[in-house]
């Protein structure tokens, strides 16, 4: 039975263009390893030195700003591959990330 109270939060996910020099990818890369090094598993222990406060802007055609969101105590939890077959060849890469928060504020509310 659920309660008002007990609120849960599904991830987010969002989708990244990757960009020549993978600057946002390892950006989040170099995160997550930071949390859990998969080299000898030790990571931060602190949880505000693993996680961020991350603003999303929600745009409308004409690039004006509808809505904000900010998700707190925000972390990366999955990166995914980026696909590299021949198929999408013409296709500009993209990979998405899976983000974990404990809650969010939002304007307009």
């Amino acid at each position: 039975m659920y309660l008002t109270g007990d609120r849960e939060f599904e991830t987010w996910d969002s989708t990244f263009i990757n960009d020549t020099s993978f600057n946002i990818r390892t950006a989040i890369e170099n995160w997550m390893n930071a949390m859990n090094n998969l080299e000898d598993n030790t990571g931060l222990a602190n949880v505000s030195d693993y996680t961020s406060n991350v603003l999303i802007k929600q745009l409308g055609r004409d690039n004006v700003i509808l809505k904000t969101y900010t998700l707190i105590n925000c972390m990366p939890t999955v990166i995914a591959p980026i696909d590299l077959s021949m198929e999408t060849a013409s296709a500009i890469e993209e990979f998405a990330v899976t983000w974990r928060y404990t809650h969010f504020t939002t304007s307009g509310i």
